[in-house]
């Protein structure tokens, strides 16, 4: 994990995100095109904001990471929070509802060395925590 380069972007979420101006939440229940329809809607949002073409990938790339990591655990559902944290940077959060707390059976190891890679290499900042009963993958990605 990256050091954090600000405390707000680095700051774990608690839920305090939720219902704040500016915020954009999208519910998913998890089902087996779970990644796409989060694609789509992180894809739209990327685009309606006018993020250059760079900046949508990163922003979908990351998406893809964390919606295929957590689906890992068989959650139940997902909730994805995108936000401006200023003109360069988009935090982008995956929450999951229910699941297991141990990866499932089948679940490689090198799935996890390939989401930190992916995490490493496209995000500016990015952590795990625990949100309410769940966990938390928060990202923080550069929008040019």
């Amino acid at each position: 994990m990256r050091t954090p380069r600000n405390e707000p972007a680095a700051r774990v979420p608690d839920g305090s995100d939720e219902g704040v101006p500016g915020v954009t939440r999208f519910d998913l229940v998890c089902h087996p095109d779970v990644v796409d329809t989060a694609l789509e809607l992180v894809g739209r949002w990327a685009e309606d904001r006018v993020l250059p073409e760079a900046g949508q990938e990163r922003l979908l790339s990351l998406t893809r990471a964390a919606i295929s990591h957590g689906l890992r655990f068989a959650p139940r559902g997902v909730i994805i929070l995108v936000r401006w944290l200023d003109l360069e940077r988009v935090r982008l959060d995956a929450r999951w509802v229910g699941g297991s707390s141990s990866a499932q059976p089948g679940a490689a190891d090198a799935d996890v060395g390939a989401t930190i890679s992916t995490l490493d290499v496209l995000a500016d900042e990015w952590g795990v925590g625990r949100a309410g009963d769940g966990w938390v993958l928060w990202m923080v990605a550069a929008t040019a």
